[in-house]
């Protein structure tokens, strides 16, 4: 592996963990729990930095997020110190833990529940899961990207490279900066600048290219953050033993609607951030509400009240998008804690009043009542008020009914042929879910996901398809990239159902004749985690979902389908990257170049940080960027364009005859007018592509512009 991969990797990693690492070591969570809530803690630690520094006037470096974090860090530390001294804290940790049927954070402490196998086994089965989900995902993603510093064809992966390099160049990574790209000068609106943010830290440690930085980090979101968050997940919020976990981790290579299809199609990398990180959302959201069971990698109280809104600002501040899908995933799980609850309550309240006077104490969810009529509360706002216009969203339905809900339980996600069998073996899971297992909350607001894709991929009438999917754009890409989310975890505590009863049975013919293995023992879990027949049924399951996932004629549709939007020059070519390489030799960094951003002109600031009009296809022109790009072919004739010219400091033009982005008719044919009729002066020809310096023009006060000597 070349010097330059480790180098853009390691960064990337330490951007992920280092800011946010003294927060979480002062949360004191378990081990799996701290590791999956760590590149959250450190979001939100760059984020407070970059805006902290942008309202100081401080320039943006390495050193800024590492000393907020310590900050924070200290601060955590110094809470859980005042919590101690007013006791409410146990000796081990910062906060006491809550009680299985008690309300919300703060009910009494209760042991925790038991798990199958050993912490030693049910680390190693995790960390198999993870090299194993994680392996799959990174071979899939190069082998449709070709390669770990190939550059994404698609449209917004020109605005991500440039907000990127306008952090590097104004030392400020305030979202103000990054927001502005496309807008006017004078201008300001808000765009979501979290994965901009870290990707411009990742160059400044690693001093590697935009593009090698940016996949690196992406490569670690996708193969690292999801995985470790899903089984994080899967350890904190439900009983599974070793086969789960390790199966949580395995088959989040099993999906191509999230990670890979986010990591191919727009290229929407804030989104890919946001969804990455929903994991941890699910998981204080279940121990908050009192799903999960009280098992050793459950939070405490005080560490819940500090981890979630890491975690929900985490979500939030990578992409606003992140509210809706936090939305639709907590708020099913809030309302079904909030009837289980009321029933459980009930049911107490008889139980107490019968004849013996006998069952079980519980308390009104008061808790988890709260929640739920919060958040439903917050989705016709959310719906309404927070969405793109109808304008903007304009995506058409492109399935059947049937097809789209074979597509979104096999997490194959929209586009690409929905396979039967992962579908089958989804919805399989879903009922054993639902009848052998105690973690039914997870299938609500799996449901809801669900339905959400196969209204935004199917139904014909538009208007329903806004009301329901209109915060997505109505865009099928986005909404099925949650359904992995639960539908992992599912997936996973069936397997450990399987795996469980499989070792049940072998342990009960093993036995001694007269001697009965009592389910629930000790000696019950210890056979059932670690016997042959478990290990075998995790085998078989895994490599059910992931073989399909990997070779199959779907699967070879999604690999065509990274490979159109990563290896097809729809945005620059090996011929215009060529003539970028020489850019450096031949332009002065001050100077402007005139290019078409419609033909991957655009990109000579981002890649060579070389000024030029339009950075990005959509952005705003003023009237010398219209005149220059439109009327270029001019300058000999009309000083007005000459004027402009010298203006902008703009003596160089790209040209390339490539195919435009999306096919489109640019209107920008002036620097193609100016090197056709001799305004130009060629520097460097690669193919159809090739750099052009201005001759010197006369502007509309008689002087010789555009000479070089100033």
């Amino acid at each position: 592996m070349p010097l330059a991969v480790i180098a853009a990797l390691a960064a990337a990693l330490g951007v992920l963990v280092i800011p946010g690492l003294p927060l979480v070591v002062a949360l004191r969570p378990r081990p799996l729990t701290g590791a999956a809530l760590l590149a959250p803690a450190s979001l939100v630690v760059v984020a407070v930095a970059a805006e902290g520094s942008h309202a100081v006037g401080a320039a943006w470096s390495l050193e800024t997020p590492v000393i907020v974090g310590v900050i924070a860090g200290a601060l955590v530390l110094a809470t859980g110190r005042i919590a101690a001294r007013a006791g409410r804290t146990t000796s081990r940790g910062v906060s006491p833990r809550g009680a299985d049927d008690g309300d919300g954070p703060s009910a009494p402490s209760t042991p925790p529940a038991p798990t199958d196998g050993s912490p030693r086994a049910r680390t190693l089965a995790g960390l198999l899961g993870l090299m194993i989900g994680g392996a799959v995902i990174v071979v899939r993603a190069l082998h449709g990207m070709g390669g770990i510093d190939a550059i994404s064809q698609t449209y917004d992966n020109i605005f991500h490279l440039g907000g990127v390099r306008a952090i590097l160049d104004a030392h400020d990574a305030s979202a103000a900066v990054v927001s502005t790209l496309n807008l006017p000068e004078g201008r300001s609106g808000f765009y979501p600048a979290g994965w901009h943010q870290l990707a411009s830290l990742v160059v400044m440690a690693s001093g590697q290219s935009l593009p090698l930085a940016s996949n690196a980090l992406m490569l670690l979101v996708g193969a690292v953050v999801l995985p470790l968050g899903i089984v994080a997940l899967v350890a904190g919020c439900t009983r599974v033993g070793p086969a789960g976990l390790c199966a949580a981790g395995a088959l989040t290579g099993a999906s191509f609607a999230f990670p890979l299809a986010l990591m191919t199609w727009g290229l929407l990398l804030p989104n890919f951030l946001s969804t990455a990180m929903l994991p941890t959302v699910v998981l204080v959201a279940a121990q908050a509400l009192g799903l999960a069971p009280r098992v050793r990698e459950h939070l405490r109280p005080l560490q819940l009240v500090i981890a979630a809104p890491v975690a929900a600002c985490a979500v939030l501040w990578a992409h606003p998008q992140g509210l809706h899908a936090s939305l639709v995933l907590v708020a099913p799980m809030a309302l079904w804690a909030a009837v289980g609850g009321i029933l459980a309550w009930t049911r107490g309240r008889r139980s107490r009043n019968s004849v013996d006077g006998r069952g079980p104490r519980r308390r009104f969810p008061l808790f988890a009542c709260g929640a739920a009529l919060v958040l439903l509360a917050l989705i016709p706002f959310a719906w309404t008020e927070l969405r793109p216009s109808r304008r903007a969203s304009a995506w058409p339905a492109h399935m059947h009914i049937a097809e789209a809900l074979r597509a979104g339980l096999g997490m194959s996600g929209a586009h690409v042929p929905p396979g039967v069998i992962p579908a089958l073996l989804v919805g399989l899971a879903m009922l054993v879910v639902l009848v052998f297992s105690r973690s039914r909350w997870m299938l609500p607001p799996l449901l809801v996901n669900t339905f959400l894709f196969v209204a935004a991929a199917a139904f014909g009438d538009r208007d329903l398809r806004y009301l329901l999917t209109g915060p997505w754009y109505i865009d099928s890409y986005r909404p099925a990239a949650l359904i992995p989310v639960l539908a992992i975890p599912v997936l996973a505590v069936a397997v450990d159902v399987l795996a469980r009863a499989a070792g049940a049975l072998t342990a009960r013919r093993r036995a001694p004749a007269g001697r009965r293995v009592r389910a629930g023992s000790a000696a019950h879990r210890g056979h059932t985690a670690g016997s042959p027949a478990s290990a075998l049924v995790v085998a078989v399951c895994v490599l059910g979902l992931l073989a399909p996932a990997v070779r199959s004629p779907a699967a070879q549709h999604e690999d065509d389908l990274m490979d159109r939007y990563w290896q097809h020059p729809h945005v620059v070519s090996p011929d215009e990257l060529a003539v970028f390489a020489q850019v450096d030799a031949l332009v002065p960094p001050h100077a402007t170049i005139i290019a078409d951003p419609w033909d991957g002109g655009s990109l000579l600031w981002a890649l060579e940080d070389r000024r030029v009009l339009a950075p990005t296809p959509a952005s705003a022109l003023s009237e010398d960027d219209r005149l220059l790009l439109r009327g270029l072919g001019r300058i000999d004739s009309d000083p007005a364009v000459c004027d402009a010219a010298a203006r902008q400091d703009a003596r160089y033009v790209f040209t390339s005859t490539e195919g435009a982005l999306w096919r489109k008719r640019s209107p920008n044919r002036g620097p193609e007018d100016a090197a056709r009729n001799g305004s130009a002066i060629e520097l460097h020809r690669v193919g159809k592509a090739a750099l052009w310096e201005l001759r010197p023009c006369r502007g509309s006060d008689g002087r010789m512009e555009l000479t070089g000597d100033g």
